[in-house]
């Protein structure tokens, strides 16, 4: 088998974990709802709140437009505002195997590119990149392309910040509907599944057997 010329990864519940209680305890205050309840989850991240979210990591809406419309959604006022984006960006937690896994890819094969391929807004991606201390090659997110995944423009932008086909890139990623877009544009993938308790021993056999690791 060929060994590969880059990794295109996915950051959240891939390298890091999307851990959402300080945003969401932020958001209760605001609301009298506890941070816990499915109720103030669902308004936040399914339904209308899902669909502005969206709207927010393909760039369609600015920072106020995204949270006056959340504000709309919760009937209630999320001030200051500085308080509220430092909430919005606090809402993951390193993942500790997979950025060591990453970090002797890139030990072991300097010449391979690590690029990270995220839907997300660009209040979160630097927090994120932050967060983890890789060292990546390039990055792509949703809010650069004006599309989410599996829309091709992430796989495409993802080809070009590698330098390389798509052919010679591992795509890695959570969600199967992803990874079943990188296969249909032609990169090798892998899906990293959060709920296998085996997923980092998976990982690492799929960069083993295609010479990253």
């Amino acid at each position: 088998m060929k060994d590969l010329l880059g990794v295109v990864t996915d950051l959240g519940d891939t390298v890091v974990w999307i851990a959402p209680a300080p945003y969401l305890a932020f958001v209760a205050e605001a609301t009298k709802l506890s941070g816990l309840s499915a109720s103030l989850y669902g308004l936040i991240f399914a339904g209308d709140g899902r669909y502005l979210l969206d709207r927010f990591e393909r760039d369609e809406i600015d920072d106020e437009a995204y949270v006056s419309g959340l504000e709309t959604i919760v009937s209630a006022r999320l001030m200051p505002r500085e308080s509220y984006w430092q909430a919005h960006v606090d809402a993951f937690e390193r993942n500790e195997p997979v950025i060591a896994l990453y970090r002797e890819v890139k030990m072991k094969r300097p010449d391979v590119r690590l690029v990270a391929c995220s839907d997300t807004d660009r209040r979160r991606l630097p927090w994120m990149l932050g967060l983890v201390g890789l060292h990546f090659d390039g990055h792509v997110a949703s809010f650069m392309c004006q599309a989410l995944k599996p829309d091709p423009k992430m796989y495409a932008k993802a080809c070009a910040c590698s330098k390389a086909a798509a052919h010679e890139l591992l795509f890695v990623d959570d969600r199967e509907t992803n990874v079943a877009g990188a296969a249909a544009f032609g990169m090798k993938v892998h899906h990293y599944d959060p709920q296998n308790p085996r997923r980092d021993i998976l990982l690492r056999k799929t960069l083993e057997s295609y010479g990253l690791l």
